[in-house]
Order: structure tokens, then sequence, then C-alpha cells
């Protein structure tokens, strides 16, 4: 379970990096105040702490458990 709920996680971390991408690209090269993406970008940021914490919790337990196997 671990290396596929590893692989959800980079995914979804991935997918909010592209977000964060269009949304740069948008503020950039579109017709409405930059200002006006700014709730986009806390959205993506916020979902990229939680799932980068999640990542965490996920790599720290993996690795407790291989030491605890003498790994």
């Amino acid at each position: 379970m671990f290396f596929v709920d590893t692989c959800e996680s980079i995914y979804k971390i991935k997918s909010g990096l592209n977000a964060i991408q269009g949304l740069h690209q948008a503020m950039v090269e579109g017709g409405a105040d930059p200002s006006s993406w700014m709730d986009g970008l806390y959205f993506v940021a916020s979902e990229l702490q939680k799932e980068t914490d999640e990542l965490e919790k996920l790599l720290d337990a993996e690795y407790n458990r291989r030491k605890a196997e003498g790994r």
C-alpha cells in the first residue's frame, strides 16, 4: 500500500504544481487583474501543503517500519 499511496501523493503534488504554473501564466498573459487569481493560488498552495504533510507522514511511517525490521 505504501507504493500506491506514495505514487498518489506525488501525482497530486505534480498536479498542484501544474495548476500553479497555469495560474501564473493566466496572471501574466490574461486580461484580468493578476490580483483576481490570488484565491486560486492560495487554494493550490494550501492543498500542496496538506499533500506534502501527508507524504511526509507516509515516508516517516515507512522509515520507522523498516527501522523496526532492522533494515
